[in-house]
């Protein structure tokens, strides 16, 4: 090693052999090199057991609140070096423009761009306040929605067209008109309990 670094790292003596002024300042610099080494495998190995850095995560007001928030909580309990910024906004955004990384959303894939995940199937129900349907009649089947006032939700309703599936797997899709839409659920679930009209 002497010979390929052109340089005495030892002295050598009867009385024993000492490291030379050189060879003491290059084993000083290998033992920082072996301890970058040691860092860096660390730190790889941490992050193969930890996932770390940012997310972004963008979803429905409702969802994000009754679903997605305690699933979040629980992950970066596991992960305490993730930085979650959770959104959640009844309206759908360009994740591009926003940054966003994940979005969930219901509904169809408006951009065909972006890649998809089927998470699964988030029934919808009818509801109404008992004196508005004592008002207007009941609601037996899907056609009935044509002497009904519907409150819509436009995030995910945005057609004005509520989509169903019955027990054997048939579909059927009905056009539903109402005079109030919103993109948050809340407010839809305030006004239906107000007998304004029927929500999905």
């Amino acid at each position: 090693m002497q010979a390929q670094l052109g340089a005495r790292l030892l002295h050598r003596s009867t009385q024993g052999v000492t490291p030379t002024e050189i060879g003491l300042l290059y084993d000083d610099k290998c033992k920082l090199i072996a301890h970058h080494v040691e860092e860096a495998s660390s730190v790889a190995a941490l992050m193969q057991t930890q996932v770390q850095g940012s997310l972004r995560i963008n979803t429905s007001v409702a969802f994000g609140r009754q679903v997605l928030a305690p699933l979040v909580m629980q992950f970066m309990r596991i992960n305490p070096q993730l930085q979650v910024d959770l959104h959640c906004e009844d309206r759908y955004v360009n994740m591009v423009e926003q940054g966003v990384d994940v979005a969930v959303r219901m509904g169809r894939l408006a951009d065909s761009s972006l890649g998809a995940r089927y998470l699964g199937l988030n029934p919808w129900v009818l509801v109404a306040a008992p004196h508005y349907l004592a008002q207007h009649g009941q609601l037996l089947a899907p056609s009935d929605l044509a002497s009904h006032t519907a409150l819509i939700y436009s995030s995910v309703q945005g057609d004005a067209r509520w989509h169903f599936s019955g027990p054997t797997g048939a579909t059927e899709s009905v056009a539903v008109r109402g005079n109030l839409r919103s993109n948050n659920l809340s407010t839809l679930a305030a006004a239906a309990r107000a007998g304004l009209g029927v929500a999905a």
